[in-house]
C-alpha cells in the first residue's frame, strides 16, 4: 500500500491529517458548518478527491474483515488510524510486544538434539 501512497505526498497528508472540510459561517456568526457543494471552487473539489482516492487506496488493501470494520468512515485520517491501531495497538501494547521480543531474542539459543539448520528456521 506504502507504494500507491508514498510517492504522492499530498494522498499520504490526507491520510495523516485528515481532508480539510471547508467551513462557513453560519447565520448566528459564530458556528462554523460545512460550505453546500455548490459553494465548493476547484481547490475544495480537488481536496474531496484526494480524499476519495486515497480512500478506495486503503480500502483495496484490506481485507473483508477490516473492511467491515471501516466502511461507515467518510475521512481516511479515522479510517487509518483505525487500521493502525488494530494491527499494531496502541502505544502501550507496542512497547509491551517490543520488550517481549527483545527478551525472547535474548533468551534465543540452540534447542537439545537441534540441528544448526532447524535453529536458524526457528530464529529467522
Amino acid at each position: 500500500m506504502d507504494h500507491l501512497i508514498g510517492k504522492n505526498p499530498v494522498l499520504w497528508g490526507v491520510i495523516l491529517d485528515g481532508p480539510t472540510i471547508t467551513m462557513k459561517t453560519a447565520t448566528d456568526g459564530v458556528t462554523k458548518i460545512p460550505k453546500e457543494r455548490k459553494e465548493w471552487n476547484a481547490e475544495h473539489k480537488l481536496a474531496i478527491y484526494n480524499n476519495a482516492k486515497a480512500k478506495k487506496i486503503l480500502i483495496c488493501g484490506i481485507g473483508l474483515d477490516e473492511h467491515n470494520r471501516i466502511s461507515s468512515y467518510q475521512d481516511t485520517n479515522a479510517i487509518w488510524e483505525t487500521l493502525q491501531t488494530s494491527h499494531e495497538g496502541k502505544m502501550q501494547v507496542k512497547k509491551s510486544k517490543i520488550d517481549y521480543l527483545n527478551r525472547q531474542y535474548e533468551l534465543f539459543k540452540m534447542a537439545e538434539g537441534e540441528t544448526i539448520q532447524d535453529m536458524h528456521t526457528r530464529f529467522t
